[in-house]
């Protein structure tokens, strides 16, 4: 009893918290046009590193004010003449992986950018152990991802499946939170164990992503959740599906779905949502527009950033995780009047809801309108009752005036009298009204 109890008071605060992130500021370019392509943090969210076209990376700061130019802290060239397609980091900040559009990986250290510690070919994403000893990378070559050495700069281990059939596009591989798993498209590996499977999780999709949960007993494959102690298949989560990359805060509360938009497919936005890590329940799911080209989150669970597809050229938009609820506030808003940072088509999710609040205030113009109008009805149809009530008093028979009238004064009921005390004009008409109705008598 006491734990269902728990459980639901930390999903309620879950939903509380993560429902309404806010926006902060957007980085449009810096100099010449900066063409962001990735995005990641380091220095626990103090900075965010964005990837670009020209084989440079930049680094920000993530501090909210107004300014933008100001945030450049540096910039430095990774690639000649090839761009940056991803920008990986390690756990404690310490190590950057900068991958190529030629699947070319360049580890350095933070502190000595940009010197090349180590480069590996034929990749195209990678991820760091815990103690930064191994960099595991996802290869250009189909189902296959290496195990390298970082200090003695060679490879350990070479995990490859040939018995599945299909291309995965979206296949990142992942360490476990001990580092000593590895979930590769859908296939389970131990690094202590050689290069052998231990499990092949049933794939649905030719097109999914794989993750560890945060709480290293379930593997999330797609919108499918597995259980690693049984190996068996919980449920579905459909927000889930067709994932492009997961995202796990820093206590692992909730778990950020972000599906990218594919012009192969039906549907011409992505998708962010954000699931309860305890409980699997949506907090939220929306269809950003324009679409995000790339989703990162910080690691002190402080910001969340957005490259967005605009027809001028991709712009970086930082986001807090939490600000709200707000009045009228959507999911990931947008500026509406920030000079070259807003658009009208920027407005994404929100343009439905500023329609909403126009309309609402437009009813609630005309209702005013209609109310002001109504105290002249009200006016006359007061006026006009109590002429009806002066012919009817005049009219009546004497046993109806005394009974209307005691010793010269009106008696009237508790609403006439609750009503009477609106003006001292309509006092006033109705003493003129007793005068003639007594002098008629």
């Amino acid at each position: 009893m006491g734990i269902d109890f728990s459980l639901r008071m930390r999903n309620n605060e879950n939903h509380f918290l993560y429902r309404y992130p806010g926006h902060l500021f957007g980085i449009a370019g810096v100099g010449d046009e900066m063409q962001g392509d990735t995005i990641a943090f380091c220095d626990n969210g103090d900075t965010l590193v964005v990837g670009t076209s020209d084989g440079t990376i930049a680094l920000f700061d993530t501090f909210p004010d107004d300014s933008s130019v100001e945030k450049l802290l540096e910039q430095h060239l990774v690639f000649d003449d090839d761009g940056v397609s991803g920008v990986f980091v390690s756990d404690d900040g310490d190590m950057f992986a900068v991958v190529s559009s030629d699947c070319e990986v360049a580890v350095m250290r933070r502190d000595s950018l940009p010197v090349v510690k180590y480069s590996v070919e034929g990749s195209r994403a990678a991820r760091f152990s815990n103690s930064n000893t191994f960099l595991l990378t996802t290869c250009d070559e189909r189902h296959t991802c290496r195990l390298y050495d970082i200090s003695a700069q060679q490879e350990v281990r070479h995990f490859s499946d040939p018995s599945w059939v299909g291309e995965n596009l979206d296949n990142v591989a992942t360490f476990d939170a001990f580092s000593q798993l590895i979930l590769s498209d859908a296939v389970l590996w131990d690094i202590r164990c050689g290069d052998k499977p231990i499990y092949r999780f049933d794939r649905l999709n030719e097109s999914f992503c794989n993750a560890f949960h945060p709480s290293n007993l379930l593997v999330l494959v797609d919108e499918k959740i597995w259980d690693l102690r049984t190996l068996t298949m919980l449920q579905t989560v459909p927000a889930f599906k067709k994932t492009s990359s997961f995202h796990i805060n820093l206590f692992g509360q909730v778990i950020y779905s972000f599906r990218e938009a594919s012009s192969l497919g039906n549907s011409a936005s992505s998708v962010l949502s954000v699931v309860e890590s305890h409980t699997f329940e949506t907090v939220f799911s929306t269809e950003v527009r324009p679409p995000f080209r790339a989703f990162a989150i910080d690691p002190s669970d402080r910001y969340c950033a957005a490259i967005i597809d605009q027809d001028m050229g991709a712009v970086v938009r930082v986001f807090s995780t939490s600000s709200g609820p707000l009045p009228g506030q959507q999911t990931f808003p947008f500026p509406q009047s920030n000079g070259d940072n807003a658009s009208e088509t920027d407005l994404g999710e929100n343009e439905d809801g500023d329609e909403d609040e126009l309309d609402h205030d437009s009813s609630s113009s005309s209702s005013d309108e209609d109310s002001d109008d109504d105290p002249s009805s009200d006016t006359v149809d007061e006026e006009g009752s109590e002429l009806d009530h002066t012919e009817a008093v005049s009219g009546a028979d004497s046993e109806e005036v005394s009974d209307a009238f005691e010793n010269g004064t009106l008696t009237t009921t508790g609403d006439e009298t609750s009503g009477s005390g609106e003006s001292g004009e309509t006092a006033e008409e109705m003493e003129e009204v007793s005068d003639e109705s007594m002098s008629s008598t």
